[in-house]
């Protein structure tokens, strides 16, 4: 799956009691409200509200811009591969139906060997209980737990060498 990038995109749609679309939804919501209370205050018709402030224009918003306002990218040192963070969990491994980066050619990478996590700013590696283990800066680190990732950093996944870096 290396090389394509998939988002999701969202849209306003309010219908009308004969379930044609109508536009109001839009004009309605130029400013967000302040707090959960004025929402729902103001939200007596069960309107949606759109992501990442977008109202004024009607637009579509992808998720991705919403999830991740720091892009990052990792670099596979053995074939100089830069695959971009598509999600806020992000999979490696060679089990191809299940990662979003597949490494078929290594057959000591695990299924699921490991993900990158974001969350809250910040970007997180979880070795995934893979057979032969992931290093973060020289040092192995323990199954299911989370590692902060700094921009330059280096880990690898059984013998593969990634670098870490936000954009």
């Amino acid at each position: 799956m290396a090389g394509k990038i998939y988002a999701h995109k969202i849209k306003i749609v309010e219908l009308d009691d004969g379930s044609n679309p109508v536009n109001p939804v839009v004009n309605k919501l130029q400013k967000a409200p302040e707090t959960v209370r004025e929402l729902q205050k103001n939200d007596n018709d069960n309107k949606t509200v759109l992501l990442g402030g977008a109202a004024e224009s009607g637009k579509t918003v992808l998720l991705s811009d919403v999830a991740n306002e720091k892009e990052a990218v990792i670099t596979r040192m053995s074939n100089g591969d830069r695959i971009k963070i598509t999600s806020s969990v992000f999979k490696i491994g060679k089990r191809q139906d299940y990662v979003d980066y597949c490494i078929i050619d290594n057959l000591t990478i695990s299924g699921i060997h490991a993900q990158i996590e974001f969350e809250a700013g910040t970007y997180y590696i979880v070795d995934k209980k893979s057979s032969n283990g992931t290093q973060l800066k020289g040092r192995r680190i323990d199954p299911e737990e989370r590692y902060l990732l700094q921009s330059g950093d280096k880990f690898v996944l059984s013998n593969e060498t990634f670098t870490f870096e936000i954009l």
